[in-house]
């Protein structure tokens, strides 16, 4: 009976092994912060940044970008014409370059207390 839980023992360890080294690097978020900043959309005007366009400025930067996706600030707004929408481009990039996406205008998603998180693509 030892024999037989020793050895799924050691198959549940060598499984965990397996998993934890073919996981996927972009999905790991050890290391990792999401930031933000608002694509500038304007209801009835104007759609905003795209995720691509507000990327390239982390990329002159010389930041990696392991996701983005397009979410909402968690705030409410009004549905009139010419008001904010509340739309943010959010990335998730190395938490060394906190500071210096911070002079283009991002944040840390932590600054924003009504945003519910989502899986990042």
């Amino acid at each position: 009976m030892k024999n037989i839980l020793y050895k799924v023992f050691i198959i549940l360890i060598i499984s965990i092994g397996f998993i934890a080294c073919n996981s996927d690097d972009k999905h790991q978020t050890y290391n990792k912060v999401k930031i933000y900043k608002y694509d500038e959309s304007i209801k009835c005007f104007s759609e905003g940044s795209s995720l691509n366009e507000m990327s390239l400025e982390l990329i002159d930067l010389n930041i990696t970008v392991y996701c983005a996706q397009k979410n909402y600030d968690g705030l409410n707004y009004t549905d009139e014409c010419g008001e904010n929408t509340g739309r943010i481009n959010v990335y998730l990039i190395h938490k060394d370059n906190l500071n210096a996406t911070r002079s283009l205008g991002f944040e840390s998603i932590d600054q924003l207390g009504e945003y519910v998180d989502k899986d990042c693509d």
